[in-house]
């Protein structure tokens, strides 16, 4: 038995199976030979010896097979890995020289367009690829013969259809619809036949102003352009460098240079001190050209008009991380309670949610106040125009009309308001969607809207756009005795954001995001319309309460508060810089 242990417990090597096995075989009849000659051992005792070593042994070669199993399998697997891996290194380096390849053919044809454009433009016939397309023969005469032609009538069907970017540019009723208010361009049940006309302005017949239409064809001339061409306008426009006037950075200069009439702080943390040194440096470094501002640059730029954006994460460097939480969580205008009743928003969420599934939804309420009358034509609205799927890109008057205009011309219009809501200022020849609420051609609220498929480009424009008619609106207010804010309100393809823009302290316009979701765009994203229809709701509080206290205040001249003295000192001037004047339409 001590011999059998002496077997068991001995470390076998497992390498290679066949010497395992041979090793196994002598040690065997090794061990047997010395059973059967010990003569101190009985019959009986030889043969349960033996029995039991022919156990051990199977026992062993049972072991080493199932080793032998596992290693073999294992060997197998790595091998298989180690394949997987050479085949995944050489996907990527094939998809990598293909990817720094195509890169590099972009870069090559544009360099070369951009050659051939700059070389020359009196022989096209040299650039054979890049000639202008030859006029047809006829063409003139189709002209003549159309010219006294009847414009064939648009083709007009549901939001739903496929066709509807296919109506004519040249009907005139097309660019009349939305300065008109009408939506008869569109097909709707007849249970919501009424709200369509609601919502058209057929009930707001002194509080809508539209300007006068832009051309029949100005929507179909911002998509005549290839993709390549506006990508190329794009990144042209992008980078192109804004020269700051030396007179407005003088002047920034010598206004953080004095000591300031009122400081802002939160806690520890001296913001209007933090913020100057910011300016500081920044006009510094523009100065010396270290700092190349473009229209990417839009904290920057609005810095050196004295704008200060409360956005995370901090987009200024004399703020650690810390301060800057600390400033944000000062926020005067934060959402602290619900901008709806419990039993309206359960309501609407319930009815937006049933219509999103495919269920039989019915937005009934008992309350019958002003609001919920509100929300329940919205609803009743929306759901009957949202597509299926939204659209890649659209037109910015069809993106308006669709998702903005109910909301819009329900919580915002009104006989008894007390501004006048704008629409469709025409700008250069062309109209653009944007509203605004007035008041003594003041505008209270100032709006950018972008379709989806904007660019980054376009969004940096209107961010800093919208920011810069907000300082000028508190300026301008100011001057006429009334308060110190004024509402910005963003929509960059699905997404909404508002922001109070306020002068508390000299010299520090502050901007506050104080609501930002998305919007409701096709069917899949409709209980979204909840939120939206909150965002509007609160941004029309904001713009009541600032209008209330503009007309509750004495005329100029009667009496003027010492606070409102002391706002006015706060003021800082316009930006002279000819791209900011051209982008404000100064």
């Amino acid at each position: 038995e001590e011999l059998v242990y002496t077997l068991i417990n001995r470390s076998i090597e497992l390498a290679d199976p066949n010497t395992h096995h041979n090793n196994l075989e002598k040690q065997y009849e090794y061990l047997r030979q010395n059973i059967l000659n010990d003569e101190s051992l009985t019959k009986d005792e030889k043969s349960y010896g033996i029995n039991l070593l022919n156990i051990t042994l199977d026992k062993e070669e049972k072991k080493s097979n199932i080793v032998t199993k596992f290693w073999s399998a294992q060997e197998r697997k790595f091998e298989f890995i180690t394949e997987r891996s050479v085949l995944m290194e050489e996907l990527t380096t094939s998809t990598v020289r293909s990817t720094l390849q195509q890169d590099k053919q972009t870069h090559l044809i544009r360099e070369e367009v951009t050659r051939r454009l700059e070389v020359t433009k009196d022989d096209p016939q040299e650039h054979g690829d890049f000639q202008p397309p030859k006029k047809r023969k006829n063409q003139s005469k189709k002209n003549k013969k159309s010219a006294g032609s009847v414009p064939k009538k648009a083709k007009t069907t549901a939001r739903n259809e496929e066709n509807i970017d296919d109506n004519d540019p040249d009907d005139p009723s097309i660019s009349n619809n939305r300065a008109e208010g009408s939506t008869s361009s569109r097909s709707t049940p007849p249970s919501s036949s009424s709200q369509s006309s609601e919502i058209a302005g057929s009930s707001r017949q002194t509080q809508i102003k539209t300007s006068a239409p832009a051309s029949s064809n100005s929507e179909s001339q911002c998509l005549d352009k290839s993709p390549i061409e506006e990508a190329d306008e794009q990144i042209s426009s992008a980078n192109e460098t804004i020269e700051i006037k030396c007179d407005d950075l003088e002047e920034l200069e010598q206004q953080i240079t004095f000591s300031s009439l009122n400081e802002w702080e939160v806690g520890t943390v001296n913001v209007s001190r933090k913020f100057k040194e910011y300016q500081r440096q920044l006009i510094v470094s523009v100065r010396q050209k270290k700092t190349k501002l473009t229209w990417n640059n839009t904290f920057e730029l609005l810095a050196l008009s004295s704008i200060i954006v409360m956005c995370w994460p901090c987009p200024y460097s004399t703020f650690t991380s810390s301060e800057w939480r600390q400033v944000l969580n000062s926020n005067p205008y934060k959402i602290t309670q619900p901008i709806l009743t419990d039993s309206l928003l359960s309501a609407f969420y319930k009815a937006s949610n049933d219509f999103s599934l495919g269920l039989n939804c019915s937005f009934t309420l008992d309350d019958n106040s002003e609001l919920s009358d509100k929300a329940r034509r919205i609803f009743d609205y929306i759901k009957d125009e949202l597509p299926l799927r939204s659209k890649q890109k659209e037109t910015e008057t069809k993106h308006s009309i669709y998702n903005l205009d109910p909301f819009i011309k329900i919580i915002f219009g009104g006989e008894y308001t007390p501004y006048t809501l704008e629409f469709n200022k025409s700008v250069n020849g062309k109209q653009r969607p944007d509203f605004s609420c007035v008041i003594d051609d003041i505008a209270i609220l100032n709006s950018e809207i972008k379709p989806l498929g904007y660019t980054q480009y376009r969004k940096d424009q209107d961010f800093l756009k919208v920011h810069l008619k907000g300082k000028k609106s508190i300026n301008q207010l100011l001057e006429k005795g009334g308060p110190n804010k004024s509402i910005a309100f963003l929509n960059m393809g699905d997404t909404i954001e508002s922001y109070v823009i306020d002068l508390a302290y000299d010299g520090v316009y502050r901007s506050w995001l104080c609501f930002k979701n998305k919007l409701a765009t096709d069917k899949g994203s409709f209980p979204l319309i909840v939120l939206t229809f909150s965002h509007f709701v609160m941004i029309e509080q904001h713009v009541s309460e600032i209008i209330n206290d503009y007309e509750n205040r004495p005329p100029p001249g009667s009496y003027t508060p010492p606070e409102q003295i002391e706002n006015v000192k706060f003021i800082r001037k316009m930006p002279t810089t000819p791209q900011l004047k051209l982008l404000l339409k100064l």
